[in-house]
């Protein structure tokens, strides 16, 4: 998601020396807009993060292509709703 931001926050970090503070913020631009989701970046991104390890990923219904294509989410589903329960564990 970081990638397809139009204009990014602004951080910066306030210091409040009578009161010996720091506070970090961040400025978000009005209103937050992304770009286009470019699924074989992010496919890519995801491969290389996992490794060699993405052959062992077993997810229930997504194949190797899937996660590798950018189409992979433990957050949401197909229809953009958050999944409740993404992971289960392997039999004794």
């Amino acid at each position: 998601m970081n990638l397809t931001l139009k204009e990014r926050p602004r951080f910066y970090t306030e210091c409040d020396m009578r009161n010996e503070t720091i506070t970090e913020k961040a400025a978000m631009p009005d209103p937050f807009e992304l770009g286009e989701l470019n699924l074989a970046l992010r496919g890519r991104l995801l491969r290389d993060s996992f490794g060699e390890s993405v052959k062992q990923v077993r997810v229930a219904g997504k194949t190797l292509q899937e996660i590798e294509g950018g189409r992979f989410s433990v957050l949401v589903d197909e229809t953009g709703a958050f999944i409740k329960q993404s992971f289960t564990p392997d039999s004794p």
